[in-house]
Formats: structure tokens, C-alpha cells, sequence
């Protein structure tokens, strides 16, 4: 493989935020399920499911929090080496604001399908759609993206830009 051309990974603060957060949040919803007195039954057993998959998603930003994306001449690959989509499968870049892409980031349309992959607050992948951003500084994703664009010109134009 390659050298690696950039890799962005969440900081520690923004990593630990989101996980305050989401406890905070569960903490009240479980509180209002187990302690209301005047709502429904239903309405307090959604809010017990609710809490329980805040919780859950708290544990899995923290079980990733040193998780990154390196990019490469090859593709886009994970922090443990495995490769998310080849440069060859990328079809376009969609950075604009009305797009259906995580926060802070942007996304990538594939020519083929991929199988359902996710990084919480760095990457999700469904089908042809490849969204990256989230925990990460719009900073770093707009330098991956842009970096991105340079290395699919590359290969249009058969000239090394980077």
C-alpha cells in the first residue's frame, strides 16, 4: 500500500461530549420512565426504550474512540487498515448544504453497493451512499474531500496533483 495522504480522527473533547450528552439525555428519559407518576404506560415504555438506546449509543462512541479514516492513492480505509470504498468506486463528492450527509462532513456516492458499515461520529456506509463527518472538524473533512477531488481528477486526467 501507499503512504498515507491525510487521516482524520475525532478529538478526545468532541468524542467525550457526545458521550456526556447522550448519558445526560438517557439519564432523563430513564428518570421520567421509571419515576413519572402521571404519563401513560406506553408513553413511559417508549421512553425506557428510548433511554436504553441512548445509552447504547454512548457506549459505542466510547467503545470508537480512537477510530480515524485514512485516505491513501488505494481508497479510503479504516485506523485498522480495512478499506471502506477504493477510489475506483467513488462516483462523485456531494459537500453541498442540502444534502443528506453527516454533520461537519459530506458524502460519497459509489458506482456499486456496499454492505452497511458504520463508525459512530466518523463514517456510515448504506448501499451506494457513503457519509463521512460527524464528531470530526469541518476543518479535517473539508481537507479529506478536497483532497479526494484532487486524486479523482488524478485519475481522470492521468497527471499526479498530490
Amino acid at each position: 500500500m501507499s503512504d498515507v495522504i491525510i487521516k482524520i480522527q475525532p478529538s478526545i473533547a468532541r468524542r467525550l461530549f457526545g458521550v456526556v450528552i447522550l448519558c445526560l439525555a438517557a439519564l432523563v428519559m430513564l428518570n421520567f420512565a421509571i419515576g413519572g407518576t402521571a404519563q401513560s404506560i406506553v408513553l413511559r415504555l417508549v421512553l425506557f426504550i428510548l433511554g436504553v438506546v441512548f445509552l447504547w449509543q454512548a457506549q459505542a462512541n466510547f467503545r470508537f474512540a480512537n477510530a480515524a479514516l485514512i485516505l491513501k492513492r488505494e481508497g479510503l480505509f479504516d485506523d485498522r487498515g480495512e478499506l471502506i470504498c477504493s477510489l475506483s468506486n467513488i462516483d462523485r463528492i456531494d459537500r453541498s448544504w442540502f444534502s443528506f450527509k453527516p454533520s461537519n462532513g459530506f458524502l460519497i456516492r459509489l458506482h456499486q453497493s456496499s454492505a452497511r458499515k458504520w463508525s459512530p461520529g466518523l463514517y456510515w456506509r448504506i448501499g451506494k451512499y457513503l457519509g463521512v463527518g460527524g464528531a470530526i472538524s469541518p476543518a479535517q473533512t473539508k481537507e479529506m474531500s478536497d483532497k479526494l477531488l484532487l486524486l479523482m481528477q488524478e485519475k481522470v486526467h492521468n497527471v499526479e496533483l498530490i
